[in-house]
C-alpha cells in the first residue's frame, strides 16, 4: 500500500461564515496543505489542543468568542504559544490591525483577499514555523549533548582525582625507602648518584600529585590554609634544599637575599611548594652556570614583595597571564627554550598565592631572564583561613630530603 502524500503543513482555519470557510479551505487544500476548518473560537481552541497546527488562519468578527480572544488564549497556552496566527478579516481600520498584532498575531490579511497574497503569506509563515521547530529541536539536542559532556567531564575529573590520590601512598613509600637506602646503605660512586636521582624523581612526582589534588579541590571550594607565623628566610632555605637536587646543571647557583627577621603569617606547606615550583620551572630554562636569586622586602602598604629571578629566555608580556594556566605551552623561536606550564605547577602557584589574599605575576629580569613576583600580606585577613578541614598534604621533609 503506497504511503500517503506529504502535505505542506497543517493549517487550522477559523471563520463563522460557511462560504468563507469553504473557500479558504479549498484554496489551501489545492496548494497541498492539510486543512482543518472550524466555525467558532471555542472549537478552534479544542482542535488546536487536540493536535497542534503549523498555523492558524483566524477571523476576527465571530459570535461568542472573537478572534482577538482566541489569539490571546492560544498565546497563554504553553503548547500553542509558538503557533503563528494570521488574522483574516474584513476589518481594515489601523486600530484593528494594531490590536491584532498586540495580542500575538504575526500577519493580517484584509477581506476580500487575493488568493495569491493569501498563499504567499501562509507559505511564508508555515516555513518559518517549520524552521523554528527545527532550530528548537537542534537546540534541545545540543543542550542534551552538552549535559552529557559535562557529566563525562565530571566523571573524568573524579576518576583522575581518585587515581592521583591513590598514587600518594606508593610515592610516599618510595620516598621513605629511597631515603633509607641513601642514608643507611653505604652506597658510593654511581650507586649513590643513582639513588639520589631516584629521590629527585619521587620528590617531583610527590609535588605534582599534590598540585593536582589542590587544583582539583580549589574548583569546589577555596583552598584551605593552615596559617602559622613563619620565617621567610627559613622557608626559602627549605624550598632551596628541596629542589637543589632537581637542578639539571649542578653549576646553577641559588642566592637567598632575605633578612632573618622577616616573618609572615602563611601556610608553610603551600608557600614552600609555590617557591619550589617556581625554582623548578627556572631550572628547566636557565642556561648553564646561571644564577637564581630570591629576594624579599617589606613594602609601604604592609605587604611583602617576594621576587624570584632567573636568567632564562624570558616571557613576552603577551604571554605572562597564560603562563599560569593549566598545561599552557608558549611557542618560541627554535633557538630558544619554550617556557611552558606543562602541568599544573604554575597554575597551583596562582591558586595558593591568591588563597593568601596575594598576587603573582611575571616581570623582566634585567639584563636577561624573568622575575616571578609574589605580593603577600604580612598578616592575611582571617577570612583566608576557612573553617573547613584542610586537604591531605605532603608529609614534612626530613633532613635527608625524604619524607617522614
Amino acid at each position: 500500500m503506497p504511503a500517503p502524500p506529504q502535505h505542506r503543513g497543517d493549517v487550522l482555519v477559523v471563520d463563522d461564515t460557511p462560504v468563507n470557510l469553504t473557500l479558504v479551505a479549498n484554496v489551501l487544500r489545492g496548494k497541498g496543505y492539510r486543512v482543518r476548518a472550524v466555525p467558532s473560537g471555542a472549537l478552534a481552541l479544542k482542535a488546536a489542543e487536540a493536535e497542534v497546527p503549523d498555523l492558524v488562519l483566524l477571523d476576527i468578527m465571530m459570535p461568542g468568542m472573537d478572534g482577538f480572544e482566541v489569539c490571546r488564549r492560544l498565546k497563554e497556552n504553553e503548547r500553542l504559544r509558538g503557533v503563528p496566527v494570521i488574522f483574516l478579516s474584513a476589518l481594515s481600520e489601523t486600530l484593528d490591525k494594531v490590536k491584532a498584532f498586540s495580542v500575538g498575531g504575526v500577519d493580517y490579511v484584509t477581506k476580500p483577499f487575493q488568493v495569491e497574497e493569501l498563499e504567499a503569506r501562509v507559505g511564508t509563515h508555515v516555513t518559518l514555523r517549520r524552521l523554528q521547530r527545527q532550530l528548537e529541536s537542534r537546540s534541545l539536542a545540543l543542550q542534551e549533548s552538552y549535559a552529557r559532556l559535562l557529566n563525562l567531564e565530571e566523571v573524568r575529573r573524579k576518576l583522575t582525582q581518585m587515581i592521583v590520590h591513590d598514587l600518594r601512598s606508593p610515592i610516599t613509600a618510595a620516598l621513605h625507602n629511597a631515603a633509607f637506602v641513601r642514608t643507611e646503605g653505604g652506597l658510593q660512586g654511581e650507586l649513590a648518584l643513582a639513588i639520589e636521582d631516584v629521590l629527585k624523581s619521587f620528590r617531583v612526582l610527590n609535588r605534582m600529585t599534590l598540585d593536582m589534588l589542590d587544583v582539583a579541590a580549589s574548583e569546589q571550594r577555596a583552598l584551605p590554609l593552615r596559617l602559622e607565623r613563619l620565617s621567610l628566610r627559613g622557608l626559602f632555605d627549605e624550598a632551596v634544599a628541596g629542589v637543589r637536587g632537581s637542578a639539571r646543571k649542578v653549576q646553577d647557583e641559588i642566592l637567598v637575599d632575605v633578612a632573618e627577621e622577616l616573618t609572615v603569617m602563611a601556610d608553610r606547606e603551600l608557600l614552600r611548594r609555590v617557591v619550589e615550583n617556581i625554582l623548578d620551572n627556572a631550572f628547566k630554562y636557565a642556561p648553564a652556570a646561571s644564577e637564581l636569586r630570591i629576594e624579599a622586602s617589606l613594602t609601604g602598604d604592609g605587604q611583602y614583595a617576594i621576587k624570584i629571578r632567573d636568567q632564562g629566555p624570558g616571557i613576552p608580556s603577551a604571554d605572562r597571564e597564560r603562563i599560569f594556566e593549566p598545561y599552557a605551552r608558549l611557542d618560541r623561536d627554535s633557538s630558544q627554550h619554550a617556557r611552558a606550564s606543562r602541568g599544573l605547577g604554575l597554575a597551583f602557584c596562582r591558586l595558593a598565592v591568591e588563597a593568601h589574599r596575594g598576587r603573582i605575576w611575571v616581570e623582566d629580569n634585567e639584563p636577561a631572564g624573568c622575575t616571578f613576583v609574589l605580593k603577600l600580606p604580612v598578616d592575611p585577613p582571617s577570612s583566608a583561613a576557612p573553617a573547613a578541614p584542610a586537604p591531605e598534604r605532603a608529609p614534612p621533609r626530613t633532613a635527608s630530603g625524604g619524607a617522614t
